[in-house]
């Protein structure tokens, strides 16, 4: 069964993608693609099963919370 989400994450999608774009690209059985939105940025996940979803969507929050922590250090 194949899974596609997408999510908003507000702000400037400038520094954001910056910040993410280590975490974005083909990992075999998942991909994370970017694009920028009136919002912010918009990823897109696409994973082949459930388990690549959660890890994918897993990588993906950890990296938007360290990109959240050093805004509110700013």
């Amino acid at each position: 069964m194949k899974f596609t989400g997408e999510i908003i994450a507000h702000g400037d999608c400038t520094k954001l993608i910056d910040a993410i774009k280590l975490e974005l690209g083909n990992f075999g059985r998942s991909t994370i693609q970017v694009e920028p939105c009136e919002e912010g940025a918009k990823f897109t996940l696409c994973s082949d099963d459930a388990t690549a979803l959660r890890a994918t969507l897993n990588a993906l929050t950890q990296s938007l919370s360290i990109y959240e922590k050093m805004q509110n250090l700013q």
